[in-house]
């Protein structure tokens, strides 16, 4: 009897691990190339701009990367200091006054481009209102007397030795802190992810105060009132919720 050995077939295809490979392989040469190109086109700019304020009433500020900063001081003017870097596509930024209104813009051409940012920090005079909002980076205000709307989708918002009656901010991803050294007539602050703290100062005003969280502490230690005409609104979904007086 004669035995015939019958060879295992032979495949002519690439196996999948090498057709994986190469494809890896080409994304990462992409995406090196990409940010060769990105860093030989980063660059640095710092520039200052001084505005009348005679006819400016709101101070708007919108950046999708960097700080925005607002000092509010005794002055007759606003001031404007920037610091914007650039990579592939640039950094688009503009600062216009329109009607009664500072409006500064700064946004990214090129979504992954990671060194588009845009800084701001303004000195206004007291009574301005703001409106400022940061796609990526912290919040900060001070001093101020008029009307503020703060939000950052991602970072934190800070108001410390606020006087204004209204005062509303919102974090997705940061802590907001709001320390007011005047009873305030309307406060609402709510964050997705991060604690939220209302501090107002130790005097007769009595709120109505609505605080809660889904996954955190709620602490209220202020003189409420559900009648009262003074409303303070403080949420927020992952973060401890507190509403109190300044420390002794």
């Amino acid at each position: 009897m004669t035995t015939v050995a019958v060879a295992a077939p032979r495949y002519r295809g690439r196996p999948a691990w090498r057709i994986l490979a190469s494809i890896l392989a080409v994304a990462a040469l992409v995406w090196g190339t990409f940010n060769v190109v990105n860093l030989l086109a980063h660059s640095e700019t710092h520039f200052t701009r001084t505005f009348s304020s005679d006819a400016i009433a709101v101070v708007e500020v919108s950046t999708d990367r960097g700080s925005v900063r607002v000092v509010a001081s005794d002055r007759d003017n606003v001031s404007l200091s920037a610091y914007v870097r650039n990579g592939l596509g640039g950094t688009d930024h503009t600062a216009q006054v329109r009607g009664h209104r500072l409006l500064v813009d700064a946004s990214c051409s090129v979504p992954v481009a990671y060194w588009c940012t845009a800084s701001y920090t303004l000195r206004v005079p007291r009574g301005v209102a703001v409106v400022l909002w940061s796609g990526s980076g912290d919040v900060n205000v001070s001093g101020l007397t008029g009307a503020a709307r703060l939000s950052s989708d991602h970072g934190d918002v800070d108001a410390t030795r606020l006087r204004s009656t209204d005062v509303r901010a919102n974090a997705q991803h940061g802590s907001i802190h709001l320390d007011l050294l005047r009873a305030p007539l309307r406060v609402q602050a709510a964050s997705t992810h991060g604690d939220v703290t209302v501090v107002v100062p130790r005097n007769d005003s009595s709120y109505r105060v609505d605080a809660s969280s889904d996954f955190g502490d709620t602490s209220v230690d202020v003189r409420t009132d559900p009648q009262s005409l003074r409303d303070i609104e403080a949420s927020s979904q992952h973060g401890d919720v507190t509403v109190r007086y300044p420390a002794r």
